[in-house]
């Protein structure tokens, strides 16, 4: 196992001990309409036995200025990947900022959403189309 520690401006952000076949992303990003820059990190796991092949956790937001720093060691931990947050607890009257052009949803009740040109769908309403396509195609 590798283990990834993810610092920004020297304090600990993320660490994540990342298994053989699994796979993890750090993002730096700005989206459209928002002021500010953000990072996440988030953790394929396609071996995995769950329904959801990913771990993942809410932005965290960057300031001009900040350092991004990733660490690489070997670790001989837990045989599954694991991700620990170490961010501050959130706002709890936090509010999202993008919602899934199909059901509605904020980014804070759903695990991801992708924004398009003219439109943002979530992960929960990608798995549902993907259901309905598979079973007309069992059909």
């Amino acid at each position: 196992m590798v283990r990834f520690e993810v610092y920004i401006t020297d304090k600990l952000y993320s660490e994540a001990d990342v298994a053989f076949g699994d796979q993890l992303e750090t993002a730096v990003f700005k989206l459209v309409g928002d002021e500010g820059i953000g990072m996440v990190m988030t953790a394929f796991l396609p071996t995995s036995y769950e329904p959801k092949k990913y771990l993942h956790w809410a932005y965290e937001y960057l300031e001009v200025g900040d350092e991004v720093r990733i660490k690489l060691a070997k670790t001989d931990s837990a045989e599954t990947t694991q991700i620990t947050d170490h961010t501050e607890p959130e706002n709890e009257e936090a509010e999202s900022t993008l919602f899934c052009s199909l059901c509605g949803k904020g980014n804070l009740e759903v695990l991801k959403i992708i924004c398009g040109e003219k439109g943002n769908i979530c992960d929960e309403c990608i798995e549902l189309c993907y259901s309905m396509i598979e079973n007309e195609k069992n059909e």
